[in-house]
């Protein structure tokens, strides 16, 4: 399992990116670009997602509990 564990991305480019069973927990994303990205079994608990886009992006399996 890839670990961003507290990472600080804001405004990080992720389009069609590949985050499979990825830990973001407590991430700040906030105006990160997820155009088309595939986030399958990822844990995003308490991530910061303000201005994020996530058109199109497949989110099978990902916990999104307590985001902001």
């Amino acid at each position: 399992m890839s670990s961003f564990i507290v990472a600080e991305l804001p405004h990080a480019n992720f389009t069609g990116a590949e985050l499979i069973n990825a830990d973001l927990t407590g991430a700040d994303l906030s105006g990160a670009d997820l155009t088309d990205a595939v986030l399958i079994d990822t844990v995003l608990i308490d991530t910061i997602l303000i201005d994020t886009v996530l058109t199109g992006t497949i989110l099978a399996g990902t916990d999104l509990t307590e985001n902001s």
